[in-house]
């Protein structure tokens, strides 16, 4: 359980930040939740797509690191939740997604923020019950969840 007081919150609710890590496009979605009397109150903040248009590698990780140094600035998370890395078919895309999970916990931890790992099917299987649901299904619960009225990016 994330307790607020050990992360140095300024009261009883907490600003998560969760990424979905890449080195092309990187995701992101900003929750605030009330801690105060075992409440379940979750707030949606603001969620998008990051693009990250330069040709390197080095570059893109370069960005990466400057939007989050903004971000953390501007909306002050207490904690980063990051999907965990996976080894599919392609190595060298796990080798890159690595570089660029690095880059986003060294952003974190410069910015006082906690930092989380969770396994993309263990996230999958709390939000809907399974861990095989696909973005269509994830997508709809956490609209429901989170009482949406649209889908962000």
């Amino acid at each position: 359980m994330l307790d607020c007081a050990e992360l140095g919150c300024s009261n009883e609710f907490m600003r998560i930040l969760g990424i979905d890590p890449g080195t092309h496009i990187m995701g992101y979605g900003l929750l605030e939740v009330n801690l105060s009397n075992n409440s379940d109150d979750v707030r949606f903040i603001k969620a998008g797509a990051v693009y990250l248009k330069k040709p390197t590698l080095p570059e893109r990780l370069f960005e990466i690191g400057i939007f989050l140094q903004e971000f953390m600035q501007e909306w002050k998370p207490e904690a980063l939740s990051l999907e965990k890395i996976f080894v599919g078919k392609n190595v060298d895309s796990a080798f890159k997604l690595g570089h660029a999970r690095g880059v986003i916990m060294m952003e974190a931890i410069r910015a006082h923020a906690e930092v989380f790992e969770y396994a993309n099917r263990a996230v999958k299987k709390n939000i809907t019950g399974t861990g095989a649901a696909d973005k269509v299904q994830l997508a709809t619960t956490l609209k429901m969840l989170l009482a949406l009225k649209t889908l962000p990016e």
